[in-house]
């Protein structure tokens, strides 16, 4: 299979890298949650970034190239910085609002790959993978609001 504009490929291998930070935050949030609900939530995403990432890695290798392996540098900066905030607050809220901030990024990500893409259908199309990041972005904000309250 060929790819119309090999900066696309990039895009994807960026997509995976990103998905793999995400499931890296919700492995991270893991360690600290007590909440079921929270807990439950957490490692299901954990498990469906991972599964995403090496679907869009299996892509990229379809494409000819050479997919890239684990996140991205932001992504382990974010991971030091989620892990120091730990040590102060260790409370669900914060848990939330770093997982809310990892959720919005990459849905930011997939809405700029799917409008990069959108007039070439030789692509990989990510609207269902985006539809379920949108769909975990709500819950996430739906527990953050339900456990500020």
């Amino acid at each position: 299979m060929s790819i119309a504009n090999p900066k696309y490929v990039s895009e994807l291998n960026e997509l995976a890298q990103r998905c793999t930070d995400s499931a890296g935050a919700y492995r991270r949030a893991l360690l600290s949650v007590d909440s079921g609900r929270l807990a439950a939530f957490c490692k299901r995403r954990a498990q469906d970034r991972e599964k995403l990432a090496g679907q869009l890695r299996i892509r990229v290798k379809e494409y000819g190239e050479l997919p890239h392996e684990g996140g991205t540098v932001s992504g382990a900066a974010e991971k030091v910085l989620g892990e120091a905030k730990s040590l102060v607050m260790d409370d669900e809220d914060a848990i939330l609002s770093e997982l809310v901030a990892v959720e919005e990024a990459l849905k930011e990500f997939c809405e700029r790959y799917a409008e990069a893409t959108a007039s070439d259908s030789e692509n990989y199309d990510i609207s269902e993978d985006y539809a379920e990041i949108t769909k975990s972005c709500a819950m996430l904000k739906e527990l953050k609001d339900g456990a500020e309250a």
